[in-house]
């Protein structure tokens, strides 16, 4: 994703285990003017920062309840957020949104918050 595919960056929070983003993953967002915010463990995600920030990535390796309770608490703050894996290799009968380094995969998750109806690119960073 080039650098002129953004016109403002924004903050993108993941919340998932400490080793989810790869040192290439997140140079690559950087890269695209797209800050990745976390790791974070669910308990640590803060309303306010998860209403103003452009979208929530949650790992579907979470706990189904705890990616119910995530899920449902962002609603509510109507913050954009998907489920996320962080590897091909992960088994699954659909095909998830991949975080990583991979310029497409990075697009589809950045089209995927926008068609959210909300327009990311007006949340101010924290």
């Amino acid at each position: 994703m080039p650098k002129e595919a953004l016109s403002v960056p924004f903050e993108i929070i993941v919340v998932a285990g400490p080793d989810f983003i790869s040192d290439a993953a997140r140079q690559a967002w950087e890269d695209a003017q797209l800050k990745l915010i976390g790791p974070l463990g669910a308990e640590e995600l803060d309303d306010t920062a998860a209403a103003r920030c452009g979208g929530v990535l949650l790992d579907l390796g979470l706990d189904a309840g705890v990616l119910y309770a995530l899920s449902e608490r962002l609603l509510r703050l109507s913050t954009p957020f998907l489920f996320v894996i962080n590897s091909k290799n992960t088994p699954s009968r659909v095909q998830p949104f991949l975080l990583n380094e991979c310029e497409e995969d990075m697009r589809n998750i950045v089209d995927a918050l926008a068609l959210d109806g909300v327009d990311v690119s007006t949340r101010p960073l924290h």
